[in-house]
């Protein structure tokens, strides 16, 4: 082949190599400066890029500290901002949008509460639910998705990338969890009629496991100011037969979550108990007590200096607590 026929064909190939790349979709930056970050490519402008992501030209070019007059170039990194006007942590969306997928790479210790914290406090039950998980337990180095991009699907070329209606992520729970049909035939028969009428069912329940089936069929629903113990303890009770527990007291304090209410899962943050294991914790000179999971060490932050334990709303509720702080009696496994 001669010599400049093959350095004509190089110049094709590699335009196409740089500007083929699939856009980044991991979320960068800290608290409400998010961004994604886009590479240019040839005839794109501010117009073009902003439409693709849902974003005005000018925001775009402020946020870069870019002039408009100046244009972008081809190969040019520039920031893309995240903010109310095109990032969702919800899948409600218009028939004239589309929902991409956004990503944060877990971090080797990092856990599922801390990243919820870190993205605008989203719930672990959406993080679940986006990804599809069974438990809180994270493997360094995956995906986790923490949000999404909202384009317009006549606009952008994205929206080809957004979740499908029928796709909607649901829990994962294990094959062998799943509880037979005969198995929750005899318990919708057994149940009472006056507590049938007590019941919530979720409306979206994709599918019936052990968990859930005894919480939807045979408890009522659990309510702000329940005297209720909390979903885990029966975990507590057979983890304490066989493992030295250990008791503190000192202030506690009270975080705002949607856990708990409707099926009496608390959490809390403690720095003695391991994260991921149950503790039991009742109010100084009070028999009443709950039991919650340990969702990682307190946040270093000011309103927690001093404390001892940070436990989820619903809990200080049914512990009967009104007040923000209050002393606490915490019992944990060594």
């Amino acid at each position: 082949m001669p010599r400049h026929l093959f350095f004509f064909l190089l110049t094709l190939i590699v335009p196409l190599s740089l500007f083929s790349q699939k856009p980044d979709f991991q979320i960068k930056g800290k608290g409400s400066a998010l961004y994604l970050t886009h590479k240019v490519s040839p005839k794109e402008n501010f117009y073009s890029v902003g439409r693709m992501y849902n974003v005005a030209p000018r925001t775009l070019a402020s946020f870069n500290q870019l002039s408009m007059d100046k244009g972008l170039s081809i190969g040019q990194i520039i920031k893309v901002p995240l903010d109310e006007s095109n990032f969702a942590q919800s899948t409600s969306r218009s028939a004239a949008e589309a929902l991409v997928p956004l990503y944060h790479k877990v971090g080797s210790g990092e856990t599922l509460f801390r990243i919820g914290a870190n993205y605008g406090n989203v719930p672990l039950e959406d993080l679940k639910k986006w990804n599809k998980l069974s438990s809180d337990q994270l493997n360094a180095g995956a995906n986790l998705i923490v949000g999404y991009l909202r384009v317009n699907k006549s606009e952008s070329s994205l929206a080809n990338s957004g979740i499908k209606s029928e796709e909607t992520p649901v829990v994962k729970t294990p094959a062998a969890e799943i509880v037979p049909a005969a198995e929750i035939a005899v318990v919708k028969k057994e149940t009472p009629p006056a507590l049938e009428e007590k019941k919530e069912v979720p409306v979206k329940t994709p599918e019936v496991t052990k968990e859930n089936a005894v919480s939807v069929l045979v408890q009522p629903a659990a309510t702000p100011g329940s005297e209720k113990e909390g979903f885990f303890r029966s975990e507590y009770d057979q983890l304490a037969a066989n493992n030295g527990v250990v008791s503190m007291s000192g202030a506690a304090s009270v975080f705002k979550s949607t856990s708990g209410w409707q099926d009496d899962k608390y959490y809390c943050f403690n720095n003695e108990a391991a994260p991921g294991s149950i503790v039991k914790v009742s109010v100084s000179g009070s028999d009443k007590a709950i039991y919650a999971k340990v969702l990682d060490a307190i946040p270093d932050i000011k309103q927690n200096e001093g404390v001892r334990l940070v436990l989820s709303n619903a809990a200080a509720d049914a512990l009967g607590v009104t007040s923000e702080k209050f002393d606490a009696v915490i019992s944990y496994f060594k």
